[in-house]
């Protein structure tokens, strides 16, 4: 039987029992805790690396891309934002059809800026260029 999310979380909040001869004790809350950060503190330490062994390389790569003509720029940075969002553990699910490229009309995107997560995903979704405006800064 498939647990539900939300017993899950509430499973996961009450105290883990040891049973010993009879008797059952509490585990230290601490202890469960600081076991708790350490992973948490390794899966940040790997997915950070993970995202510097993958950047490093793609930037020489997207520097020559910018340099020959046609559409390798805008293929290999879609290709970099997909896989920026996989190394980061996002699943982006695309609602809809995407506005194809033979289109008659120019489409334009227009983000509000949700959070910082939109570039890596828009950009990993969308062949297209980002623009800022010059008074965000």
């Amino acid at each position: 039987m498939r647990e539900s999310p939300r017993r899950l979380r509430r499973l996961a909040t009450r105290p883990l029992l040891l049973k010993r001869e009879g008797t059952s004790t509490a585990l230290d809350s601490r202890a469960l805790d600081d076991g708790w950060h350490l992973m948490r503190r390794l899966r940040v330490i790997r997915r950070f690396l993970a995202i510097l062994l993958w950047t490093l390389p793609a930037m020489p790569v997207q520097a020559v891309c910018l340099i020959l003509p046609g559409r390798p720029k805008v293929a290999f940075a879609r290709l970099y934002w997909a896989m920026f969002t996989r190394l980061l553990g996002l699943r982006v699910r695309v609602i809809g059809e995407l506005a194809s490229g033979t289109a008659t009309r120019p489409v334009v995107f227009v983000s509000n800026h949700s959070s910082w997560v939109d570039v890596p995903v828009l950009g990993g979704v969308l062949d297209g260029c980002f623009v800022a405006k010059g008074e965000v800064a």
